[in-house]
């Protein structure tokens, strides 16, 4: 090297800065000594070549060349949008002018002349729109663009198209789908139309009656087949689960043998699985199934060239994210925990038939696993975990339990967090059994199988009222945000020097006992030789995140010609943080843009 022409350093938000930098040709001997930090560990014990085992989940997120500003502009909030390729190199994008963090216009559309590398300045398609917009190219060759909107019947969310025949060019409006109740009860998210062999479609939306935070009526997934193009619509179906299910913001595609399928989110954001639904009679009657992950986010489903189903969605877990899982439609796994994880890709791994944490807040290191959340407010709930705490600076070793609380767990004791006094104290440098069982109002913490610690002040808030009654504290191990409470979502911001500690777990195992839903039971053990989030690493990529805000997601995607496929989703990532997040607290929202995404055939998981 020669020279140096440009250095760029990254910080955290809120950082001190960096001054005086000096770039010298002479070494300067006391700048370089390395310093231990005064709260690092004097010693890792994991780290590569010490016989640990590390995986880390697949990640296209900071890789160079795989992302194209789809359209960004200061001021403006796009959100909620949608992608097609219209010819062998053109496409075109649509989203609305809004987002969770503000914003308000109508639905724009960007075109592309080289699949995405490049997009046009956006035109108007329609000056108002409150939500969700699909795009996709029919058999006929003409472009579909559907929308709900608020702004057409007051009090009412109906369902709006419009039809292009020139690529996206013009546009004419197509009848409305009026909703039949009023208020967000009526018809939200909808999803792409599904044309049958027939020439008839199928449309799926949302409903929900209260939001954000007090759900009257658990939301469900309502699916309408039009013989017309649109004009007239009847109501083949709805798709309810409630308890335990809150389903929303569904995706609808058939396979080769004739079956519909759907893929759904959940709205609890507690780690309660996204579902998928399969019909073999035409969309009358549905079988749902529990997915093996988390989905908090409008999904966006179809089939790969390769027969694989592919769905992206907002993940809900850990940082704000965007995943894409790709599979078997018939894939019979159930619930799978799912894993948070922050610069961990050698703190946390698998030896001798135990998993070590081994992180350090002041690097922002943190790793969390989420268990099968109770199904109801009346679930009793019965959790065991076996783990060896080496230390803990506060938050490095926690179990936190719906509608109790959070156990935080020391080399020689475990503490309610809520109240200290409930303490037990046990032998440093031994593994110890840790069992608590809940039941409405009460609690009880079992060490070693000892003697009962009764606690009656338990924490049994709730963060969304009405139907769902969902605890502000989810079912999960391992460490522990700065937050008040323990939800799925986890921010940089919330990462603090009490991570820093070393825990050697064992293994997890739940039983849930519900009064409207059964019993259910759920384990993991290191002696298997698997991560708890073992099918999150093996099964999904990160298609995108962001570093401090958590306004993202709501993608459409397709697949190219050439077999790479095309994600754009909106993303508030390197944007300005405006104000807090009113879903989640402790996360910030920015300006959000749209960002486009290339996936190789090389970065899916191997059939």
């Amino acid at each position: 090297m020669s020279k140096i022409n440009h250095v760029q350093v990254e910080q955290y938000s809120g950082a001190e800065g960096i001054s005086d930098l000096v770039i010298q040709t002479e070494k300067w001997e006391p700048g370089e000594q390395i310093r231990p930090h005064p709260l690092a560990p004097a010693e890792r014990a994991v780290g590569p070549g010490r016989g640990f085992k590390f995986q880390s989940m697949r990640s296209v997120w900071q890789m160079a060349g795989r992302h194209v500003a789809v359209a960004r502009a200061p001021g403006h909030h796009h959100a909620f949008g949608d992608v097609c390729q219209t010819g062998p190199e053109s496409m075109v994008a649509v989203w609305t002018n809004m987002s969770h963090s503000g914003g308000g216009g109508g639905i724009e559309i960007a075109h592309s002349q080289d699949l995405g590398l490049t997009w046009s300045e956006p035109d108007m398609v329609h000056p108002v729109s409150r939500g969700c917009v699909r795009i996709q190219k029919l058999k006929d060759g003409s472009l579909l663009l559907i929308s709900d909107d608020g702004s057409i019947r007051k009090g009412y969310t109906d369902i709006v198209m419009y039809n292009s025949l020139d690529n996206g060019k013009t546009w004419t409006n197509q009848p409305l789908l009026k909703s039949p109740r009023p208020g967000t009860g009526g018809l939200s998210e909808p999803s792409r139309i599904l044309e049958l062999a027939d020439g008839s479609w199928l449309l799926t939306t949302s409903s929900y009656e209260g939001r954000p935070k007090n759900v009257t009526v658990a939301c469900y997934v309502e699916v309408r087949r039009s013989t017309d193009r649109g004009r007239t619509w009847v109501l083949l179906s709805t798709i309810k689960d409630f308890p335990p299910r809150s389903i929303t913001e569904p995706g609808i595609f058939q396979t080769p043998d004739g079956r519909l399928v759907i893929y759904s989110r959940e709205w609890r954001y507690d780690a309660l699985p996204g579902t998928r639904a399969i019909s073999k009679d035409g969309g009358k009657t549905w079988k749902i199934h529990e997915l093996p992950f988390s989905v908090t986010g409008r999904v966006c489903a179809g089939l790969l060239n390769d027969g694989r189903a592919m769905i992206t969605f907002r993940s809900g877990i850990g940082r704000a994210a965007l995943w894409a899982w790709i599979g078997d439609t018939d894939d019979p796994t159930g619930f799978e925990p799912g894993g948070a994880h922050f610069n961990d890709k050698h703190t946390v791994a698998l030896k001798d038939g135990a998993l070590h944490i081994e992180n350090n807040g002041v690097q922002g290191q943190y790793t969390q696993y989420f268990m099968r959340p109770a199904d109801t407010h009346e679930s009793t709930i019965d959790v065991t975990v076996e783990v060896k705490v080496v230390s803990n600076q506060g938050r490095a070793a926690t179990l936190s339990v719906p509608y109790v609380g959070m156990f935080r767990i020391f080399p020689d004791r475990v503490e309610f967090a809520h109240d200290p006094s409930v303490s037990v104290k046990v032998t440093p440098g031994e593994f110890h059994v840790y069992r608590v069982v809940r039941e409405p109002g009460k609690a009880r913490l079992f060490v070693d199988n000892g003697p009962a610690v009764e606690i009656s002040n338990v924490d049994d808030r709730v963060w969304r009222e009405g139907a769902l009654k969902t605890s502000i504290y989810t079912l999960a191990f391992g460490n522990e945000i700065n937050a008040g409470a323990a939800v799925t979502n986890v921010f940089s911001q919330q990462i603090t020097p009490e991570v820093t500690g070393y825990s050697i777990w064992r293994r997890v195992e739940e039983k849930l006992d519900d009064p409207h839903t059964g019993v259910k039971v759920f384990s993991w053990s290191a002696e298997s030789g698997r991560f708890p989030d073992q099918y999150q690493l093996d099964h999904i990529i990160e298609v995108g995140a962001t570093i401090v805000g958590g306004d993202q997601g709501y993608s459409g995607w397709v697949q190219l010609y050439d077999g790479r496929i095309f994600v754009i989703n909106y993303t508030d990532d390197t944007a300005p943080m405006l104000r807090y997040d009113p879903y989640v607290g402790g996360g910030l929202l920015g300006i959000t843009w749209m960002r486009g995404t290339y996936l190789l055939p090389s970065d899916l998981p191997p059939q």
